[in-house]
């Protein structure tokens, strides 16, 4: 079986399983959550995965595959315990890769494969590093999810949470707009990035997110 094929199957089960965790958020809610920010996210990392790899001499497909599950474990499990699912979020890094290795296994990827995913989704967690990831696909695993955070899409992925949640939350547009660029911390994560092609591409998104959101707070408080 290809890479692709095996990547369609991976696909679909995230899917399905964060569509169960939006079930378990809006259980016993008036007012249901529409926005699912785990999926939108994965997918944005998944897409940006696949253009790093080839400049990272990294299978596409094998990428897209390691971050449609790096964060697995972040995902409700309804068949598991609270207690259980709240671990598996505290260590979501290691209790992801273990869960990844083991739906890839029973898929038939091949067992190195297998490692390196669970290997690179075991490193992937935190928003900077003092020192850059050696392994191929855990640098583009790594890159990929902290360049999802810091594009426009990932600004646009904040500002629809900030909305889905509501009230007390919400605390209106210029807030939510600042509070999505703290600069320090997101020039941090460009530098923690491990490739030049995803620092180059950081580059470009940090600039366009600077101006979009400088011309957003211009506006709302009514300056030309």
């Amino acid at each position: 079986m290809s890479y692709q094929q095996h990547e369609s199957q991976v696909r679909d089960h995230i899917e399905a399983r964060c569509r169960e965790h939006m079930d378990y958020l809006n259980a016993g809610k008036e007012r249901a959550l529409v926005f699912d920010y785990r999926l939108e996210h994965t997918r944005t990392a998944v897409a940006i995965a696949g253009v790093l790899a080839s400049a990272a001499a990294v299978n596409p497909g094998l990428a897209r595959i390691a971050l449609w599950l790096h964060d697995i474990a972040k995902i409700w499990n309804p068949r598991l315990s609270k207690e259980d699912n709240e671990a598996r979020f505290q260590n979501h890094g290691v209790r992801g890769g273990d869960e990844a290795a083991e739906f890839l296994s029973g898929l038939g990827l091949p067992t190195a494969d297998v490692l390196n995913v669970k290997r690179a989704i075991s490193l992937h967690v935190g928003l900077v590093r003092d020192k850059p990831l050696t392994d191929a696909l855990a640098a583009v695993v790594w890159d990929a999810d902290k360049l999802s955070k810091l594009s426009l899409a990932g600004i646009m992925h904040h500002l629809a949470v900030q909305v889905a949640m509501g009230a007390p939350e919400w605390k209106g547009m210029e807030h939510a707009v600042l509070n999505t660029q703290d600069r320090e911390l997101r020039q941090q994560i460009r530098d923690s990035l491990n490739t030049p092609a995803a620092k180059a591409w950081a580059d470009k998104e940090l600039a366009v997110g600077d101006k979009v959101s400088a011309e957003i707070v211009r506006t709302l408080r009514g300056r030309q």
